[in-house]
């Protein structure tokens, strides 16, 4: 089985009704932001939602704690590039070669210190995760992946690119690591169809929320910031995350 028939194209929620709802960008093991930036909000678990635009690890000193998050119910995440690897990884039977390589190049250290269980129950929760999420909210229909909406795909083309076997393949590489919509944001069909709102990660804008069309670009780069020098951090942007849900603001630390 290719690694790409392993995800389910797409994951719905309905209208939040007791709650807020709010997105985070790219993670990459920095869990300890995401409770600070949760904390900020005294975020209700029990109530709110939080849903995350993938790439939950490598690089990050937590990225061993993603199966802690994964199992909360109030949490919900994209696949992004960086769980694909692993996935590869992992099915190509955790060579030390792969490893060593990702590790040099990914961030794969802390894969390194895990033992064979633990890597086979993430492994196995990852591969639950869809492609796109699909939220309902009060001021529109939002939708989630982790890198890029195809160009010139709408959001349902998307969907049936992702859900027919001929096209899957190669839809789902575009969806988790492409930047079509980027490199078209000076033109007059930026914007996507079929969906009020969309979030992207994969791709640190050096702003928070950049805006291209009705595309808002949300990798907080958490492992810049958290690396940086605190003269550096002071020019930042700050680790942040976006509340969707009862209204649009941005959440910072």
């Amino acid at each position: 089985m290719q690694i790409a028939d392993a995800f389910k194209p797409i994951q719905y929620f309905d209208i939040n009704p007791t709650g807020r709802d709010y997105v985070v960008g790219d993670i990459h093991g920095y869990w300890d932001l995401v409770s600070r930036l949760m904390d900020s909000v005294d975020f209700d678990g029990s109530a709110d939602r939080l849903f995350c635009t993938g790439d939950l690890i490598d690089r990050g000193p937590q990225s061993d704690k993603v199966l802690d998050y994964l199992d909360k119910p109030y949490f919900h995440s994209v696949c992004g590039n960086h769980e694909e690897m692993l996935l590869s990884v992992h099915a190509e039977g955790n060579t030390d070669a792969d490893i060593d390589l990702n590790a040099t190049y990914n961030g794969f250290e802390w894969y390194r210190g895990i033992d064979d269980l633990d890597r086979m129950l993430i492994a196995i929760e990852l591969a639950k995760l869809p492609l796109l999420i699909q939220i309902a909210t009060h001021h529109g229909t939002i939708g989630i992946a982790h890198a890029d909406i195809p160009y010139p795909l709408d959001w349902q083309q998307l969907i049936a690119a992702l859900s027919n076997r001929a096209s899957r393949e190669k839809t789902v590489e575009a969806v988790i690591w492409g930047e079509s919509r980027l490199q078209h944001q000076l033109t007059p069909e930026k914007t996507v169809g079929a969906i009020d709102h969309v979030y992207l990660g994969h791709v640190h804008m050096g702003k928070a929320m950049f805006k291209v069309g009705n595309i808002r670009y949300i990798d907080p780069d958490f492992h810049g910031w958290a690396m940086a020098t605190p003269k550096k951090r002071k020019r930042a942007t700050a680790p942040y995350m976006v509340q969707i849900q009862p209204e649009v603001r941005v959440i910072s630390l």
